[in-house]
C-alpha cells in the first residue's frame, strides 16, 4: 500500500496535479476581495466559508484523474481480477484507500496547510486562522474518499468531468456545510465563550463523524462499482 501512495504522489508530483490544485485555490482566492468589493470587514468576514468552497471545486477538479491513469495502463484490471491480489492492502478496497490517501495529501493536505496563509493574506483574523486549519484537516479527508465513489462510477463515461459535480455535491455538501458552519460560529466574534465553544465543536464532531463514516464506507462503495464494471 506504501508503494501505491509512493507511486500516486510521484505521478501527481510529475503531472503537476497538487501545483494545479494549489494554483487554483491561491488564484480564486487572490481574485475573490475583487469580485466582493472593497469592503474589507465585509470579505474578512465571508472569506473562511469561501476559502471552504475554493477548497471543495479544487478537490472535485483533481478527482477525474484519480484512477483515469491505472484504468489506461491496465493496472486497475489486474488488480480487479488478479485472484492473487484479492487480499488486504492489495484488494481493491486496500488499492482505493491508498488512492484517496494519495490524493489527500497531494490536494487536501496541501491546501489545507495553504488556506491560513492566504487567509492571512486575504485580511482573516489570525485568532480565525486555527479554526481554518482545524475544520479542514479534519473535512478535506472526507472529500477524497467519497469523491473516489464519484470517480470509480464516472470511470468509464467519455465526459466524466462534467457529470462528477452533479454526482457528488449531494455527499459532499454536508462536509461544506459543518466545515463553513463552525467557521461562521467562530468568526462570530465571542468563540471563547463555554456557550459559544460547544456551538463551534458540535459541527467539528459531526464533520469527524461524516470522513469516519467515508474512512469505513468509501473504500467498500468504490471497490464494488469497480467489481460490477463490464
Amino acid at each position: 500500500m506504501a508503494a501505491l501512495i509512493c507511486r500516486d504522489i510521484k505521478i501527481a508530483w510529475r503531472t503537476g496535479g497538487g501545483v494545479m490544485a494549489l494554483a487554483f485555490f491561491a488564484l480564486v482566492a487572490v481574485l475573490l476581495p475583487l469580485g466582493l468589493g472593497a469592503e474589507g470587514r465585509y470579505v474578512t468576514t465571508l472569506v473562511p466559508g469561501l476559502l471552504w468552497i475554493i477548497m471543495l471545486l479544487a478537490c472535485l477538479f483533481s478527482l477525474d484523474n484519480l484512477f483515469r491513469g491505472d484504468e489506461e495502463d491496465g493496472s486497475l484490471d489486474i488488480i480487479r481480477i488478479s485472484p492473487l491480489l484479492r487480499e488486504w492492502p492489495l484488494s481493491l478496497e486496500g488499492t482505493v484507500l491508498a488512492k484517496c490517501l494519495a490524493h489527500w495529501l497531494m490536494t487536501g493536505a496541501i491546501l489545507t496547510f495553504a488556506a491560513p496563509i492566504v487567509g492571512l493574506m486575504l485580511g482573516v483574523d489570525i485568532a480565525v486562522l486555527p479554526a481554518l486549519f482545524l475544520t479542514m484537516l479534519i473535512g478535506t479527508p472526507a472529500l477524497s474518499l467519497t469523491g473516489a465513489v464519484g470517480a470509480c462510477l464516472t470511470l468509464e463515461l467519455r465526459h466524466a468531468g462534467l457529470l462528477m459535480p452533479l454526482l457528488l455535491l449531494p455527499l459532499q455538501t454536508p462536509v461544506l456545510i459543518f466545515g463553513a458552519g463552525a467557521l461562521s460560529i467562530f468568526v462570530s466574534g465571542d468563540a471563547m465563550g463555554q456557550e459559544s465553544a460547544t456551538l463551534f465543536i458540535r459541527p467539528l464532531l459531526f464533520l469527524a463523524s461524516f470522513s469516519l463514516a467515508a474512512l469505513v464506507l468509501a473504500p467498500l462503495v468504490a471497490a464494488a462499482a469497480l467489481r460490477g464494471r463490464s
